[in-house]
């Protein structure tokens, strides 16, 4: 059944209940719309004009309600891209572009894509280097993070301004790696052993 097909038989519905002796209330309630639309509708039924819908400008929407309720259950699943999701609607019989349905997603579902965060790789004397780092800095103070710049040269300015951006910046490297580092020896040497 076509969308507009459900509104004329709703229309037609509506105006029948009115006819029967429902109120506009009452007629709203029970169809679950606004008071103003069975106003309009009966208000067309008295003037004898249809209560079909008029076509409407503009490029009539590519994704059908099915389309819509595919897509949005999909989400569930693992490893969905658009692109996975407009071949299956094409094998559905609806040829769609994956800018469609990437768009579908992000504009009705509110769904972004995602791009897993790659994790460097390292070598043993930079993951030494780093946990030797860590655990010597962790215990520092704010005041002792003000004074690092990591290395930076920054006029006294502008090390007022960064300030903050350097505290935060330092507390977060320091509990990162030792975090990192931590997990990373258990999981390698002491899981092994």
């Amino acid at each position: 059944m076509d969308v507009y097909d459900h509104g004329i038989l709703l229309r037609s519905r509506a105006i029948g209940m009115l006819d029967g002796g429902f109120t506009q209330k009452k007629v709203a309630q029970d169809l679950n719309v606004s008071i103003s639309s069975v106003k309009r509708w009966s208000s067309l039924y008295k003037k004898g004009s249809s209560l079909v819908t008029k076509p409407r400008s503009g490029r009539p929407p590519i994704l059908k309600r099915t389309d819509n309720t595919v897509i949005s259950k999909s989400l569930g699943k693992c490893r969905q891209s658009s692109r996975k999701l407009a071949q299956k609607l094409k094998n559905r019989g609806n040829a769609v572009a994956h800018m469609c349905v990437h768009r579908h997603l992000t504009e009705s579902v509110g769904v972004r894509s995602f791009k897993r965060q790659e994790i460097p790789r390292l070598s043993q004397k930079n993951i030494q280097d780093r946990l030797s780092f860590a655990r010597k800095h962790q215990n520092w103070t704010v005041n002792d993070w003000k004074k690092f710049s990591g290395q930076m040269s920054l006029p006294s300015s502008s090390l007022q301004r960064q300030t903050n951006k350097i505290i935060g910046f330092g507390q977060r490297i320091s509990n990162m790696f030792l975090r990192y580092f931590q997990l990373s020896f258990q999981q390698r040497f002491m899981c092994g052993a």
